[in-house]
């Protein structure tokens, strides 16, 4: 028989740390908590509290905490002093990469500041709109790798506002990030939170009502053009209703009705080029569907 020292090590498993283009270059932190819920000898286990953030139901993932704008500026401040980096400015409907898109798929592109949206070109006379990354995002040369079958498709960034990017090569910042853990931790905690909200945008796509899809994009985008990720959002939306409507996925005419009800109930104000939420609260009701509205 052996003994409970033996069993341990017949157990134990030695998990290899790791690379560093696992934390930068194709981060995998899909599945946010793990964790399962103790139980409890007198009685069932306690169901785990809603997350922040715009939610719709219970069915949203747990979020990992960030590191704010303590993670924000380690990133920053790390990359500002590798070789070759390339501080560049972007104008509202500039392309990432300008006249030689190609060289994006060599490059880690950190957004400083502003607002870039991923859009997918396949034959549409329309561009999708794929995701919204604003302060903190750092977008990877996977990014814009041509997927087996799909040789057809295009990937493409374009400044949604006056945006600063860090732009480096590849393999310079991997370096950095195998040799700085502080730097690889701060980046995996912003990335698993960048997955957390894509999650939240797939979920929220699967709505029918179009009041409470609009009402999660208004709080999903001004959680993503926050200065740093889990802090407070601003009240002003500096977007279109264009945006609105793709990150949405409903027409033009659709999302303007939805954006009269949400501004007749009190809860917002559209003006040109932008939305103010003044109840953040109560929107926050109508896309978990709490709070009905008349028509």
């Amino acid at each position: 028989m052996k003994t409970g020292t033996e069993l341990h090590k017949m157990h134990t498993v030695a998990h290899p740390a790791p690379r560093p283009r696992d934390v930068v270059g194709r981060p995998l932190v899909c599945r946010l908590n793990d964790r399962q819920p103790a139980r409890s000898r007198s009685g069932p286990a306690q169901e785990p509290g809603p997350p922040r953030g715009p939610n719709l139901d219970r069915v949203w993932p747990q979020r990992i905490p960030s590191s704010g704008v303590v993670g924000l500026e380690l990133v920053a401040s790390e990359i500002v002093k590798l070789p070759d980096v390339d501080t560049r400015q972007y104008g509202p409907g500039e392309r990432l990469g300008g006249d030689t898109p190609e060289r994006l798929k060599r490059l880690h592109v950190y957004i400083r500041d502003g607002a870039v949206g991923l859009r997918l070109a396949a034959g549409r006379s329309t561009p999708a709109l794929l995701e919204v990354f604003g302060p903190g995002r750092l977008l990877s040369p996977w990014l814009w790798e041509a997927k087996p079958g799909l040789e057809m498709e295009r990937r493409y960034a374009t400044a949604l506002a006056p945006t600063t990017t860090l732009e480096l090569p590849a393999d310079v910042f991997e370096r950095q990030v195998a040799a700085h853990p502080p730097l690889a931790l701060s980046l995996a905690s912003l990335n698993a939170y960048g997955c957390a909200m894509s999650l939240d945008r797939l979920a929220m796509l699967a709505l029918r009502d179009p009041l409470r899809r609009v009402a999660h994009t208004l709080l999903s985008l001004l959680e993503r053009l926050s200065a740093a990720p889990g802090s407070a959002p601003g009240a002003r939306l500096e977007v279109g209703q264009e945006l609105i409507a793709a990150f949405a996925s409903l027409s033009r005419q659709t999302t303007n009705r939805q954006l009269r009800r949400l501004a007749r109930a009190g809860m917002t104000a559209s003006k040109r080029g932008a939305v103010d939420v003044r109840d953040l609260a109560a929107l926050r009701g109508v896309a978990a569907g709490r709070r009905p509205l008349g028509r």
